[in-house]
């Protein structure tokens, strides 16, 4: 069977397609200020200000289709390269004491991304950003120079998974994610050379709280993701190595989640019907992380340092039977340990190999507090079945695969016979 042949039956066409009846999806208004020369900007003055709305719209993620979604970000980075050399009227003395600043104000209203199990399934996750902003301001820190603060926020995000008909319209709905507002602020040097010691760039991520819903076929349709359309024509791509003798810091990124909940569901999910409410008789498991803590640090060389902290986990299980009689919290904190210490830390070190080190090192570090479990054998089993079965089988997979053209190759047979 030919290559291409299984793309006559794809089932998503459109990649990126408009919702709704506005016919203006994408508005961007461009501005380009020409100041006189000698002229001191304040921190409030742009060189540049860009406004930009996005119409509702739903996206396709194929990872296939991944180098045209990196080459599209890749000419944003074009333009802007464009706009700071057409900017370059002044005096390079004059240039080097005012950086060139670019003024964002961003809206992407609701924007929907549909991660599909293969290029061919009706099955897929579907992931809705709701509301993102993005907006560009500036801060005169004394010890960093001039800063420039990206501040993005996502609002109202849902995560569910959804069952299509051969129109591509959502005929069932099961949620899978609830969430607060996630907030996260981008700090940029525009002066990197005169403050070393710092990173170029620092990320903080900020979320209060993170929901997720799985049932059984919930997890096998995440796994089928990972096997089938994280597989699809992967193209590799080698990072230029970098030369420079002097390891400076390049990236910092500070992530904070509140609360991170999973409750497991028996049983599948129905698809036939929009966002059905879980049935709370068929609970399994409820896992809560409190405060959840993510740190991670890059250098020039490529050398990076992560760490992870939580703050408390618990396991309850949530299953009807002896519910009364019987223990139902799994695991917690030891009532020796301190109510304010970390109950897991972990940290993983990278350094790639070098004249002075043949060989990359890696070093993983991890402490682990003192825990309470209370786990029966059957409780273990039970869910050693939920993840196990939950796997996709290879034979199904592979029937499913050639299910819709082998229909076609029948049909062409018996019209050859016809004739």
């Amino acid at each position: 069977m030919p290559n291409n042949y299984l793309f006559l039956f794809s089932t998503f066409i459109k990649i990126i397609s408009q919702q709704g009846d506005n016919k203006e999806l994408l508005r961007v208004d461009l501005s380009l200020f020409n100041y006189p020369e000698g002229f001191e900007k304040s921190i409030d003055t742009f060189d540049c200000d860009v406004k930009v709305q996005f119409a509702k719209a739903n996206i396709i993620f194929l990872f296939k289709h991944i180098d045209a979604i990196l080459g599209f970000l890749d000419s944003l980075n074009i333009i802007k390269a464009a706009l700071i050399i057409a900017s370059t009227q002044a005096d390079a003395a004059f240039e080097q004491e005012q950086a060139f600043k670019v003024h964002l104000d961003i809206a992407f209203n609701a924007q929907k991304i549909i991660i599909s199990t293969n290029s061919y399934s009706d099955q897929a996750h579907f992931l809705d950003l709701g509301k993102l902003i993005l907006k560009t301001t500036f801060h005169d820190d004394p010890k960093r120079c001039l800063v420039e603060r990206q501040n993005v926020r996502l609002k109202n995000i849902l995560a569910s998974r959804v069952k299509f008909d051969r129109d591509c319209n959502i005929i069932g709905e099961a949620t899978l994610l609830e969430c607060a507002e996630l907030n996260t602020l981008i700090n940029r040097l525009l002066y990197p050379e005169k403050v070393k010691a710092e990173p170029a760039v620092s990320i903080k991520v900020d979320w209060k709280l993170v929901h997720f819903r799985l049932a059984k076929d919930g997890y096998s349709c995440v796994m089928r993701i990972l096997m089938e359309n994280f597989s699809e024509n992967i193209r590799y791509q080698i990072p230029e190595e970098s030369h420079t003798d002097e390891i400076l810091p390049t990236l910092r990124l500070r992530a904070e989640i509140k609360k991170l909940a999973l409750k497991l569901y028996f049983g599948g999910s129905d698809l036939s019907v929009r966002r059905e409410p879980r049935n709370a008789n068929l609970k399994l498991a409820n896992v809560q992380i409190e405060i959840l803590e993510a740190l991670f640090r890059q250098n020039s060389d490529g050398s990076y340092k992560a760490t992870a902290n939580v703050k408390n986990f618990l396991l309850d299980d949530l299953r009807e039977t002896n519910k009364s009689t019987s223990v139902t919290r799994m695991m917690n904190r030891h009532f020796t340990v301190d109510p304010n210490t970390h109950m897991f830390v972990a940290s993983f070190d990278f350094k790639p190999k070098n004249q002075s080190r043949p060989t990359a090192f890696r070093q993983l570090t991890a402490q682990l507090e003192s825990l309470y479990i209370c786990i029966s054998l059957d409780y273990l089993m039970t869910l050693q079945d939920f993840f196990i079965s939950g796997l996709p089988s290879a034979n199904v997979e592979t029937q499913q695969k050639v299910e819709q053209p082998s229909i076609t190759t029948t049909d062409q047979s018996e019209n050859d016979q016809n004739r």
